[in-house]
């Protein structure tokens, strides 16, 4: 990773003491350097609420600055999303960046910045412009947005101009250049909360020992491993409680004075735990009726009073069984006068003697008595339905759905971690959250996360609030009472084997406290185990209706299970061999098939971890393999508890050996190739006939994560190729995954570049309109290693050389011939190649192309200089018949002291000074297709106000020319100081030019070149005598000697290269004069636009 920008890493703790220091932390970073910086000033996960970020630091390369609040309102992770995007970032977008951010307009916090880096295309500098007056000079010099007389610029005042541009732009001069915003749609690809992945690294490093007060630790650390619960005993008797009063409200207050005594009676190791059992029975009793019930039949499952157990079960009370004493609501109803309220006003109705009008109500008044109830082991009768709560066994799917409805019940996320000193669990109070030690048994596992659970609900406090204003908290062994019953509560309703536990404990917990407090912790275990039962029962519930439903219709899945079989589309060679090569190593272990997998990746080994997700994935963990280099594989995700299970860990790995080995990525690569190849003949021959650039396929890369800059496609299948010699590469989803199963279609299509990652749709259109391929676009592309380019440069050497020697080797030999048809001079000549035969005669081969002698001569030119190939010529040729289109073209003087005195001149007075509006003295600057109705004055305000970004001339202005081409017909119309003058004269043939050019076959003609300026000028150069001759015998059907040909094309070419260069070395030429024309002007020398 490469610096970006740094942050200080501080405690308050000990900056408050003023000792100087701190951690400068690189951006970005990883977590372990995060950790190692934090270590350092004393924070861990005992004390994050000390953590902060003291300082910031920009970086010669990157020299943003923002307020140190901006870095200080982020996250860690945001800070590292940050860095990560700049780190991938050119020095020149680094630079745009860095002034963008001075701009200010996104700039006021984390979330702006991140979406910033990410739309730097919305912002245009000039690096060299650093003042009003620098761009007075930049817009008036190098853009020509006036044409002043160079004596007008002497007195110019450049600097007013580009302030009120300036000002117009709402851009601003910063250290990096001119910036300025240019209304491109800015795009929010960060919403401010979901952060990929790949670039989270916050987290507190552990400490050696964890602090007690942060954490609720599992104090029953040393428990024996869980195990079923046994038959259950035999019934017991109730043991009665014997009331002597008489009237209902003594018998009240009597079984009251009992419960108390009972409380007090309660804490005896074994009394603790039946009354436990009960709770979890009758979790939804009363605190009192709890009690009760665990005071006189501790056994008791089912309850009802005795008219209930025959009326509503069809059972009855045995004889001489003995009722247990509960108490139940006994509410009466009494008649009271109380005053009307008025419904509106809430008010007090006033009668007409000012006084309350009153109204006779019936209320309620609450009260309680003690009734007789009978457990359903006292009774006899008709078999009851099953209504107790299945024991949770050691079944798969039972585990999975329980710990699912423990995950939804927790108020605060549950993951796994390696827990030192032997405890199973804790819950975090800083973090908020729940860490079980990993490796556990399936049922430890429950009952500790219960364990959790109940400390999360129970005694959660806000450590970062002032001491004051924290809630009050019980102390610390009231709290670890208070969570173990409420996990012995909830275990033994669920029929989980709670041997283990033991309460030997809670006399010495209860010795000594006051019966309201003792009261207060009893009824606060009773309320937390009926919370969490009443919601684990509900999630189950949910859950057992999805599980109902998949079962409800098992022939529809057979069914569609078949149909998809039958569908499925048959393998591919590449994927039929991947499976005979993975078949090699079934028989080693998993970590050795991990062994195999590191290889594709440049390693020799790594081991499987398990990452907790939250958000809408919680109750998921990632599955990733972590090779020993650092680097790491996503496999899947899979609900947490089935995550760490070796049987999906094993059947990742076992699917992942299928994909990434060394044989199989050879193997993958080489059949890409070849199909790759086959869709660049046709994309470069489509390319041709649009004017794009023709790409090199080099090679099939697999990027094996070595590169961090490109580590978010790791284990993705890229292309290198050369345009223009420069070499680049692509990588795209479609195209991975093509590679990867080899599907590889020499037929590209539109679906094939479907929006992948940040890409908008129209980016991809403008991809696939590129032809398979983006040679002028960085949106697939990735950072090319030094390994890759050498190999990319090996193989553009070589498939250099083998082009030239195939050139050598086909003797093709291109001739010019007079057209015995052409009636005109527009097909008064065509181009016919020759080729090679066995027996050394030449034979016609294609016609390539029909036009001018002087169109012709100058194509025969550049097919002899190896500049243009046959599909290229014949391209032209194709285009030159399209129907003939409305168009228009623009001209503008020519630069040059000659055409001085016609710039900016109306034209009454240039005719009045003796000039006319002559060809001669105008470049041709842009050509486009005429839209209906689109007027001259449409024009004129297009190329004054909003220029097309292909327009490289100077705005609209008096003296320029617009031609034009409707129905066939040409018309020149002359800018004027109001309106148009049209100037026939203008199309009319000159005694010193070449015949009329149209502009729209003007620019037909020179479609290959790219270029708007060429000016289609073409020399007349005599044909050689002797190639004639030969070309009559051919016409006469007599053979020729290939040589005499050769020798005779080899003279032509002798004196073609003393009349006249090619067309390239012609553009060469211009452009070199252009550059040293520039290069006089001292104020804009070195200027660049990005």
């Amino acid at each position: 990773m490469s610096e970006q920008f740094s942050i200080l890493i501080d405690s308050h703790s000990r900056f408050e003491t003023g000792a100087p220091g701190g951690a400068w932390l690189p951006m970005p970073a990883t977590q372990e350097q995060l950790h190692a910086a934090m270590r350092s000033v004393g924070i861990t996960a005992d004390n994050p609420q000390d953590f902060f970020v003291g300082g910031f630091a920009n970086t010669e390369d990157c020299p943003f600055d923002v307020p140190l609040a901006v870095i200080q309102s982020g996250s860690m992770d945001e800070l590292n999303y940050l860095g990560k995007l700049l780190e991938m970032q050119r020095d020149e977008d680094k630079a745009k960046f860095a002034a963008a951010v001075t701009l200010g307009e996104y700039a006021g916090n984390l979330k702006d910045l991140i979406n910033l880096a990410q739309n730097l295309d919305c912002y245009w500098l000039y690096p060299t412009v650093q003042s009003e007056e620098d761009y007075g000079y930049y817009l008036i010099d190098e853009l020509d947005e006036l044409e002043l007389p160079e004596e007008a610029k002497k007195y110019f005042m450049y600097e007013e101009y580009g302030r009120d541009a300036s000002i117009n732009d709402g851009g601003r001069f910063t250290e990096q250049g001119y910036v300025y915003n240019n209304k491109n749609t800015f795009s929010e690809w960060y919403n401010g909360r979901d952060i990929p992945k790949e670039y989270r690294i916050m987290s507190y490093p552990q400490p050696t020992h964890l602090d007690p007060e942060k954490v609720e630790m599992d104090a029953i650390g040393t428990r024996q491993a869980a195990t079923l619960t046994t038959e259950p005993p035999q019934p017991q008797s109730v043991i009665p409680i014997n009331l002597t009063a008489e009237k209902p409200a003594e018998k009240l207050k009597e079984i009251t004075d009992r419960l108390e005594q009972g409380i007090t009676e309660l804490f005896d190791s074994e009394r603790y735990k039946e009354y436990l059992r009960v709770m979890s029975k009758f979790h939804n009793y009363s605190f009192n009726n709890t009690l009760l019930i665990a005071m006189q039949k501790p056994d008791a499952s089912l309850i009802a009073g005795f008219t209930a157990w025959k009326n509503q079960f069809q059972r009855n009370v045995k004889k001489g069984e003995k009722g247990i004493k509960i108490i139940a609501p006994s509410p009466f109803k009494i008649k009271q006068e109380t005053e009307k309220i008025d419904p509106q006003t809430q008010k007090p109705v006033i009668g007409r003697d000012g006084k309350p009008v009153t109204e006779e109500k019936e209320i309620t008044i609450p009260a309680y008595k003690v009734v007789s109830v009978f457990d359903v082991s006292q009774t006899e009768g008709k078999e009851l339905p099953d209504i107790a709560v299945d024991a949770l066994t050691g079944d798969v799917e039972q585990y999975s759905d329980f710990f699912a409805a423990l995950e939804k019940t927790s108020p605060v996320p549950i993951g796994f971690e390696k827990i030192e000193g032997g405890a199973h669990g804790y819950y975090h109070l800083e973090d908020k959250r729940i860490a079980l030690d990993e490796g556990m048994s399936e049922l430890q596992t429950l009952k500790t996360a219960i364990h959790e659970i109940a400390h999360a609900k129970l005694h959660d406090i806000d450590l970062n609030a002032p001491k004051d204003e924290q809630q009050p908290r019980v102390d610390r062994r009231t709290r670890e009472v208070e969570a173990e019953s409420v996990a012995y509560t909830v275990c033994q309703h669920y029929g989980l084997d709670t041997s283990d536990y033991s309460f030997g404990y809670v006399a010495g917990w209860s010795s000594g406290r006051e019966l309201a407090e003792l009261k207060s912790s009893l009824e606060t275990i009773r309320s937390a185990a009926a919370d969490i039962i009443n919601s684990i029962d509900g999630h189950i519930a949910e859950l057992q209706k999805q599980h109902e439903a998949e079962k409800a219709a098992p022939d529809l899945a057979a069914v569609q299970e078949e149909q998809s079989e039958k569908a499925a589309p048959p393998l591919t060679d590449l994927q039929k061999k991947a499976a005979a090569i993975a078949e090699k190593y079934e028989a080693l272990s998993t970590q050795e098939k991990i062994g195999v997998i590191a290889q594709a990746f440049g390693d020799t080994a790594g081991r499987i971890e398990t990452s907790p997700c939250t958000g809408k994935w919680r109750g998921t963990s990632d599955i990733s393999i972590r090779f020993d280099n650092g680097a790491s594989l996503f496999l899947g995700n899979r609900l947490t508890p089935k995550a760490k299970t070796a049987a999906v860990q094993r059947e990742l790995v076992n699917a992942t050996l299928l994909r990434y080995n060394p044989e199989i990525v050879s193997a993958t690569k080489e059949a890409a190739l070849a199909s790759l190849m086959e869709r660049e003949a046709k994309d470069n021959a489509i390319a041709a006939q649009k004017g794009l650039k023709p790409y090199t396929l080099l090679n099939v890369e697999f990027n094996d994560g070595a590169d961090s800059q490109s580590s978010g496609y790791m284990g993705w299948y890229y292309v290198t190729l050369a345009v223009d010699g420069n070499i680049c590469s692509h990588i795209e989803t479609g195209l991975n995954y093509d590679i990867a199963d080899g599907k590889v279609s020499a037929e590209p299509t539109r679906e094939k570049y479907f929006a992948a990652g940040a890409l908008k749709d129209s980016e991809v259109d403008y991809v696939f309109n590129n032809v398979g391929f983006s040679s002028a676009s960085g949106l697939y592309a990735l950072p090319v290693s030094d390994a890759v380019l050498q190999r990319a440069e090996k193989t553009l050497a070589e498939r250099t050389q083998t082009q030239a020697a195939q050139r050598t080797e086909k003797d093709v030999i291109y001739t010019m011939h007079t057209n015995p048809r052409s009636e005109s001079l527009a097909d008064r000549s065509f181009l016919q190649a020759y080729e090679q035969q066995p027996d050394g005669k030449a034979i016609p081969g294609d016609l390539l192309f029909v036009g001018t002698p002087e169109k012709c001569r100058e194509l025969l030119q550049s097919l002899n200089a190896g500049e243009l190939t046959q599909g290229e010529v014949k391209a032209l040729y194709a285009k030159a018949q399209e129907p003939d289109r409305d168009s228009f073209s623009i001209y503008q003087l020519k630069r040059g002291d000659e055409t001085r005195d016609l710039r900016f001149e109306p034209y009454d007075r240039l005719t009045a000074a003796g000039h006319a509006v002559d060809p001669a003295n105008y470049d041709l600057i842009y050509s486009a297709p005429l839209a209906p109705g689109t007027s001259l004055e449409a024009i004129f305000t297009r190329f004054n106000i909003d220029h097309p970004k292909d327009f490289k001339g100077h705005s609209l202005s008096v003296s320029d020319v617009v031609v034009l081409h409707q129905n066939g017909q040409d018309a020149a119309h002359y800018v004027d100081s109001f309106g148009y003058k049209e100037v026939p004269e203008f199309l009319q043939e000159q005694t010193q030019q070449p015949e009329k050019i149209n502009p729209l076959k003007h620019v037909e003609d020179t479609i290959e070149q790219n270029d708007n300026n060429f000016d289609g000028i073409i020399n007349n150069t005599p044909q050689t005598p002797t190639v004639g001759e030969l070309e009559q015998k051919v016409k006469a059907g007599e053979p020729i000697s290939l040589i005499d040909l050769a020798n005779a094309i080899h003279a032509d070419k002798e004196r073609g290269k003393e009349e006249k260069p090619s067309i390239r070395a012609q553009l060469r030429a211009a452009k070199e004069q252009t550059a040293q024309r520039k290069a006089q002007r001292s104020k804009t020398q070195d200027l660049e636009r990005i």
